[in-house]
């Protein structure tokens, strides 16, 4: 652990989260993406060494935080050339001040210089209620649409929010046989994997194409660090045995997040996404949450000629309102970042 004196005093905590990190996340409105719980998940992925960053007021009580991912080679040479700090998401702040918000990132990127770090990166999952904004300081901007529902407005309300022709999508789907369930079970990933998978091909057939992991330690963790630990709630569209769509969301302070959906032909063809968006907004109502979030797209997906846009308008036809989050990428060593591209033919297999 170590300290900076500041007008924000930023505390380090490598590897270990500090005693009580989740109630601070909850207590000034943070997400799944800075809890414990997310840190565990994504070491297992591989995807870094978690790094958690806490900011202290004058009177010593915690004002802001962040879950940081360390991103670096297992080879020492390499991994001082290459090495990145990467945030889950945006900072939470106490009343999402902004200007405390600044003062932390710049305090972060203090740090990851300290690291030798090359690069640093802020992801933006469930930011759009960020003050901070990743262009105003440097940052390569890149920005998502997030579809929301505020869960505090009644049931009558929320269903007539939905488009008509999404509603008699819901009200068909039972007159077709079709039930949801919600799946607690490692098995019931299984349903998961094979809509994503159909998903993917129909996309790829699109020419929007994606990576998809098909390992089933992927589905493992999911299972292990998520829906085991009550922080996940998987969704399943189905006719009898057979599956036809699926939707994970995390759920984490009173706040529902799509992680990973899809659905087989036949799903696509009754609109099954719907009826499972309904029965989520019907089942975290009921549990209290306030917001459910419907998974985000790129903001250009808003342009009538853009690719994604058939997304963009079926999100909005569930009623959502688009919320824009800031993601950015900065280059804090561009001496280091131009070798690293000179020599990255050489190096690519060690990155």
């Amino acid at each position: 652990m170590t300290g900076v004196k500041a007008a924000v005093t930023f505390v380090v905590y490598r590897g270990t989260a500090p005693k009580n990190w989740d109630e601070i996340v909850c207590g000034l409105g943070g997400s799944i993406y800075h809890s414990t719980i997310w840190a565990e998940y994504q070491k297992k992925r591989k995807e870094g060494q978690p790094i958690f960053l806490l900011g202290f007021d004058n009177n010593g009580l915690p004002c802001a935080g962040a879950l940081a991912l360390l991103k670096m080679s297992p080879y020492l040479i390499v991994s001082r050339l290459s090495c990145s700090l990467v945030l889950s998401t945006h900072p939470f702040t106490r009343d999402y001040d902004r200007n405390l918000s600044v003062a932390f990132m710049r305090k972060c990127e203090d740090y990851a210089r300290s690291l030798g770090c090359i690069h640093m990166a802020i992801d933006s999952f469930l930011a759009g209620g960020s003050a901070y904004f990743p262009c105003d300081f440097g940052y390569r901007e890149t920005r998502r649409l997030e579809f929301c529902v505020d869960l505090y407005a009644s049931k009558e309300e929320l269903w007539r929010n939905i488009s008509r022709d999404q509603r008699e999508r819901i009200r068909r789907l039972s007159r077709e046989g079709v039930a949801t369930e919600i799946g607690m079970e490692r098995k019931d990933l299984k349903d998961l994997e094979v809509a994503r998978e159909f998903t993917q091909a129909k996309r790829s057939q699109q020419g929007m194409g994606y990576d998809l992991p098909t390992s089933g330690e992927f589905y493992d963790a999911i299972y292990e660090y998520l829906i085991k630990r009550g922080v996940a709630r998987l969704f399943l569209a189905k006719r009898g045995r057979e599956i036809l769509g699926a939707i994970l969301f995390a759920a984490f302070n009173g706040r529902a997040s799509s992680i990973f959906s899809g659905s087989t032909e036949f799903g696509y063809k009754l609109g099954v996404q719907s009826g499972l968006f309904w029965a989520a907004v019907e089942s975290f109502k009921k549990e209290g949450f306030l917001e459910l979030n419907r998974g985000g797209i790129l903001e250009s997906a808003a342009n009538e000629t853009d690719p994604l846009h058939g997304i963009y308008r079926f999100k909005q036809r569930l009623g959502t309102r688009p919320v824009v989050c800031r993601s950015g990428e900065r280059i804090l060593s561009p001496l280091r970042y131009r070798l690293l591209g000179f020599g990255s033919r050489i190096l690519r297999p060690y990155l």
